[in-house]
């Protein structure tokens, strides 16, 4: 799934959650722990393979290069999604992102990708990379949920890479 930023169309329920101001704010951050923490409790309540998960160090090492930002939603000083996005334009990309599901009905992501996408735009990037699902299957549901933010799909093609 790629999003045009200079065209954005979200489905009618991410347009409807974005219009209540709940007091949710996004910042730019650096707190890996907390990252690596809402990070790995994502992957274990999506069964995920061991593929997904990386140490410490290797975030650490990710938010030391030059366009790789991090942005926390947080609501009244909760937590609520933390995500790490490639900012090199004129492509942006959502590398990994994780949540606080003891908030389940936060919808933080909904607010995180809105708030990155024009953070992205600002910086001149022109889309966002938000890639697929964790399997092949057209009814994964990180492929379903990244597609209310934009119906059209392409084939990207991801390997393996250790920084």
């Amino acid at each position: 799934v790629i999003v045009d930023l200079n065209n954005i169309k979200y489905a009618p329920i991410v347009r409807n959650i974005l219009n209540h101001d709940i007091g949710i704010e996004i910042i730019q951050t650096k707190n890996v722990h907390l990252f690596k923490y809402l990070y790995d409790e994502t992957m274990s309540k999506n069964k995920t393979s061991k593929f997904y998960y990386f140490n410490l160090n290797y975030f650490k090492k990710l938010l030391k290069l030059p366009d790789v930002k991090m942005y926390l939603c947080h609501q009244f000083n909760v937590p609520l999604s933390i995500g790490i996005f490639f900012m090199d334009k004129p492509y942006a990309s959502y590398h990994l992102c994780g949540n606080n599901y003891a908030y389940p009905k936060s919808c933080g992501n909904y607010y995180l990708l809105d708030y990155v996408f024009k953070e992205a735009k600002k910086l001149g990037c022109s889309k966002m990379i938000l890639g697929g699902g964790i399997t092949h299957s057209l009814d994964d549901s990180l492929l379903k949920f990244k597609q209310k933010f934009c119906k059209e799909l392409t084939n990207l093609t991801i390997s393996e890479v250790f920084i």
